[in-house]
């Protein structure tokens, strides 16, 4: 049990290192992002196997369990919490991309027209 003790330590050292990258990171670079993300959805998949080998023990008390189950549980509510803070980061930063691009198409026609209207006095 003390094997499963320290790899949950270190799953939750894990989603503590990422909870601070996404609260401390102000400017957010999205492939670290997608990055992150990916490695939430691999810390989900390595508690759902911590689960598994906490039951499989045989003399686990019932109390013992209970308090194992609440700590996975909150492990898995932060991840959640994580994965929806990196996606909707993501989704801003699209936002703003498009916006942006949206803009610099429009400078550029502006521009475009400016010119032509230039060139038209001249003719």
């Amino acid at each position: 049990m003390d094997k499963l003790n320290n790899s949950k330590r270190a799953i939750k050292g894990t989603i503590t290192k990422i909870e601070t990258f996404v609260e401390e990171s102000g400017n957010h670079i999205p492939t670290k992002l997608d990055i992150k993300l990916k490695r939430v959805q691999e810390m989900n998949r390595k508690i759902d196997g911590l689960k598994d080998q906490y039951y499989d023990i045989k003399d686990i008390s019932e109390s013992e369990l209970q308090v194992i189950e609440a700590d996975i549980q909150s492990m898995e509510d932060r991840l959640e919490e994580l994965e929806v803070r990196i996606r909707d980061i993501l989704n801003s930063l699209i936002a703003k991309s498009s916006v942006s691009s949206v803009h610099n198409h429009e400078n550029a026609i502006s521009q475009t027209v400016r010119h032509l209207k230039v060139g038209s006095k001249f003719l």
